[in-house]
């Protein structure tokens, strides 16, 4: 028997990851329908309620418990998005408290998609994009934005630029990852001008694309390096 036939050889019972991406796919989106439901005072409760269940979502579409299908890669994509779990739960109550748990997501994506492999050839031209969309996005917020928050709002800039940088520099290892790392700074960027900026539609536009990214995060531990769907127990 071969070492590649080797791998295979795991228990019938053993069960297969992608089994959980849907069930999270659709809580995620049903209970983000609820959320801006709450929003416009459909529904009682409070928002972050609402917007944290829909984020267990995200969380149930990630997890591998089949550990022939686990990897480094899918537990720092994990930790990624208890963190933004964590950040739905506390941002609306404390904004900048949840932005600390955000600045660790994008710390861990950037982890997770290292493990995967950076293609520079892909990430090099992805550097000044960074710096100039950044540069533009600050040299507008940054006048809207108390003075003791400007060092955090710089910072999380910085780590969410090498997060993007990273996700496209691994995308010839998996696609949506890049998709997913450019969704979650798109999002950012309507939250900055939403929170910053004084455009309160920002507000509505940002989560819908939030919660695409984090679901295309989870997404990609169930994937292979074209975005094709893994084999059972690849």
């Amino acid at each position: 028997m071969t070492a590649a036939q080797e791998t295979h050889e795991v228990p019938a019972t053993a069960p297969d990851n992608r089994a959980w991406f849907w069930p999270g796919f659709f809580i995620a989106w049903i209970f983000f329908a609820l959320a801006y439901a709450n929003r416009l005072d459909y529904i009682p409760g409070h928002f972050a309620f609402w917007a944290t269940i829909a984020s267990t979502g995200f969380l149930i579409a990630a997890w591998t418990p089949n550990k022939e299908q686990r990897d480094p890669f899918s537990i720092w994509i994990f930790l990624g998005l208890i963190c933004c779990c964590i950040g739905d739960l506390i941002g609306p109550f404390h904004f900048m408290t949840g932005a600390n748990a955000f600045f660790f997501a994008q710390t861990f994506f950037s982890i997770a998609a290292w493990k995967k492999g950076i293609n520079w050839r892909w990430a090099t031209p992805m550097i000044p994009v960074m710096i100039a969309s950044n540069a533009a996005l600050l040299w507008y917020t940054l006048p809207g934005t108390p003075d003791e928050e400007v060092i955090k709002v710089i910072a999380y800039s910085v780590i969410i630029s090498i997060m993007v940088i990273t996700a496209v520099g691994a995308c010839s290892n998996n696609v949506p990852l890049a998709w997913a790392g450019i969704l979650f700074y798109v999002s950012d960027v309507f939250v900055a001008l939403w929170r910053f900026g004084d455009s309160p539609a920002s507000g509505w536009i940002c989560y819908p694309i939030y919660y695409s990214a984090c679901l295309l995060f989870a997404y990609c531990v169930h994937v292979d390096r074209a975005g094709r769907v893994k084999d059972t127990y690849s």
